[in-house]
């Protein structure tokens, strides 16, 4: 079995490497261009399959994650499941660059993903989908002009674009304290606090900008929602780092007057913030956008900042422990966490710090947070599609009203006391529900929208013939 393995490898490596490393040898396009350069590793499939597809048959026909897992368990399953992804990769592969050669994208772009699609095929089969739609919406100008529309709208809000470069420069400081400064704060270096927060808010101080922009431009209200918001996250992106110098936490922490006002003003910097992400939430809702879906993007990003702004409200109630220890010894050092289940501190994943044993907030924090960019972002992709306008608007919605959901899903799994990295059945069975709904409602959403083209393209012949008539 050890040599029929390797043998396998051997009939579709030569096809490869002719595809990454001499892509322009004519040799290379005219084995490309025939489907029979996947034949061999599909043949040796077939060779394997069919002396024991009757004992394979029920396991391919009526799937269950157990007996998929036997049976590629085994040797023979193995083997399958590898001459599978040979044949399948290898003429994903040659698609890949055969549609690269009708785009005239260069070989210096697609090598790379021809060898990512040989090592994980469906991530390279997304990145050249990815980049040729970003290569073919930069040559019809549309990136260049959404580039431009970003650059204009940060030289346009002053306060946001100081914001904006006063993090650049704190995320460098920040990645110095994590060299020199080895000071462990909550069982995490001091200086990883004051860095994530920086290349957070530097995206959503850029972010506001652009939103912003699509307000009434020189309206005093557009003014006044710069200068509040930039300077309540300034409050705060000025108190973190100081308490990373110090030495000490910068959230929920009452352990000496200064502390204690510290989080206070950090408090009401937030709340501050939040009633103005409302009111911009407001404003946006007013304001006409020529383009529908990303009118709708924009106002579902902000609507659901909101709602993840929210969410950061539910860390500052104190715990159990913390009570029971305010009882105990009349005094409480630290009120509120994001832990729930277990202290703060503990456990977590790698750079975010999301506990792996507990339940934790800040997972449906910081993706509602962050709404604010992925869905304008989801809108500006679809603008790249074919797909009519009535489509893209209503695939925003149906995406929206699932991030919404999966928000909720994950404050749910926080309160229960449930890792992000360890869901029970009923998690995984809501993940399922909710990811399933989408999916279909937005296939039913495209196929709608089709039919309404072909009818509205059959009308207007009809309408055409009865004129000639």
């Amino acid at each position: 079995m050890d040599h029929w393995f390797a043998l396998a490898s051997l009939l579709v490596a030569p096809f490869w490497a002719l595809l990454i490393f001499a892509p322009r040898w004519r040799v290379t396009v005219k084995i490309a261009e025939s489907p029979w350069i996947a034949a061999p590793a599909a043949l040796a499939y077939l060779v394997l399959i069919l002396p024991r597809i009757g004992a394979i048959a029920p396991t391919i026909m009526h799937p269950s994650l157990p007996g998929v897992a036997a049976l590629l368990g085994s040797p023979v399953g193995a083997f399958l499941g590898w001459a599978h992804f040979l044949a399948f990769d290898l003429f994903m592969g040659r698609w890949i660059f055969l549609e690269a050669r009708r785009d005239n994208l260069s070989s210096l772009l697609i090598s790379p993903i021809l060898y990512l699609t040989l090592m994980f095929g469906p991530i390279g089969f997304l990145t050249f989908l990815m980049l040729r739609a970003a290569v073919r919406s930069w040559r019809a100008g549309q990136i260049r002009r959404s580039v431009a529309s970003v650059l204009q709208a940060l030289n346009a809000s002053t306060p946001l674009m100081l914001l904006f470069w006063f993090n650049v420069a704190l995320i460098g400081a920040a990645t110095a304290g994590l060299v020199l400064d080895h000071r462990i704060i909550t069982g995490a270096p001091a200086w990883l606090k004051p860095l994530k927060f920086a290349i957070s808010v530097a995206i959503y101080s850029a972010t506001l900008a652009w939103t912003l922009s699509f307000l009434p431009a020189g309206a005093r209200i557009v003014r006044a929602l710069s200068w509040t918001m930039a300077s309540m996250v300034g409050i705060e992106m000025v108190i973190i780092p100081l308490q990373a110098f110090r030495g000490t936490t910068s959230h929920f922490n009452h352990s000496t007057p200064l502390d204690t006002v510290l989080f206070g003003v950090m408090g009401i910097a937030i709340t501050v913030l939040w009633v103005a992400q409302i009111v911009a939430s407001a404003q946006l809702l007013r304001t006409k956008i020529a383009d529908r879906a990303l009118a709708l993007g924009i106002r579902l990003g902000s609507a659901l900042t909101v709602v993840g702004m929210t969410v950061g409200f539910l860390m500052t109630a104190p715990t159990a422990a913390q009570m029971a220890s305010a009882a105990a010894l009349h005094v409480m050092p630290v009120v509120g966490a994001h832990t729930v289940g277990a202290p703060d501190g503990g456990a977590g994943l790698p750079f975010l710090g999301w506990s792996t044993r507990a339940g934790d907030l800040r997972v449906a924090h910081f993706v509602g947070l962050h709404a604010l960019q992925l869905l304008p972002l989801a809108a500006l992709l679809l603008g790249l599609s074919r797909w009519s306008e009535t489509v893209r608007l209503r695939l925003v919605g149906i995406f929206g009203a699932g991030y919404l959901g999966a928000i909720g899903l994950l404050v749910w799994q926080a309160l229960r006391g449930e890792s992000i990295v360890r869901p029970d059945g009923a998690t995984l069975g809501l993940w399922s529900v909710l990811s399933v709904a989408v999916l279909l409602i937005a296939i039913i959403a495209i196929f709608q929208g089709r039919h309404e083209v072909r009818t509205s393209a059959i009308d207007a012949g009809e309408l055409v013939g009865q004129g000639g008539g």
